[in-house]
C-alpha cells in the first residue's frame, strides 16, 4: 500500500465477528483516523455492521466499504454503489473443479497438486457483466 501512496489507518482482530462487535471495531476506526477514506473487512458477513457505523458516523459520501467474499444483497449494495466493491471467492467452483480433479485422479490420470482459481473483482462497473458468473460460481444459483 505504501508504494501507491497510501496509508493504513489500522487493523483490528475480530474475536466474536458479531455486528456489535463489527460495528464498534469500524467506529473505533472512524474515530482514530478523521481522513479515514476506506474501510475493507475480510468476511462479507459483517458488513451491516461496517455500514451502519459509517453512517452513523455521518461519513457516508467520505468513507467507502469493500470486502472480501459476497452475500446475496451485495448485488444490490454493489449496484447501488452503497458498497464500492468485492473480491469474491468462487466456492461453486471451487466445488466442480475439485470433484473433477478427484475423478481424473481416481482413474489414474495426473492432476494438478496445487490449482489457483481466480478471484473475482466486482464493482460497479463490471457487476452487470459479472452477474451470471456470480450467480452460477459465487452465490451457487443455477438458473
Amino acid at each position: 500500500m505504501r508504494e501507491a501512496g497510501i496509508k493504513g489507518a489500522g487493523i483490528e482482530q475480530q474475536v466474536d465477528f458479531s455486528y456489535q462487535e463489527t460495528y464498534d471495531l469500524s467506529m473505533k476506526l472512524i474515530k482514530s483516523a478523521p481522513d479515514l477514506r476506506a474501510i475493507w473487512t475480510q468476511g462479507s458477513d459483517r458488513y451491516q455492521g461496517v455500514l451502519d457505523a459509517i453512517a452513523d458516523a455521518g461519513k457516508k459520501d467520505e468513507i467507502v466499504y469493500i470486502s472480501f467474499d459476497a452475500e446475496p444483497i451485495f448485488l444490490e449494495l454493489i449496484s447501488k454503489g452503497v458498497l464500492v466493491g468485492a473480491a469474491m471467492q468462487q466456492p461453486y467452483l471451487m466445488g466442480q473443479e475439485a470433484v473433477i480433479a478427484m475423478d481424473r485422479h481416481l482413474n489414474g490420470e495426473a492432476v494438478e497438486k496445487n490449482r489457483q482459481l481466480p478471484i473475482l473483482a466486482i464493482s460497479t462497473e463490471n457487476i452487470e457483466e459479472m452477474l451470471p458468473t456470480i450467480k452460477r460460481n459465487v452465490l451457487g444459483i443455477e438458473e
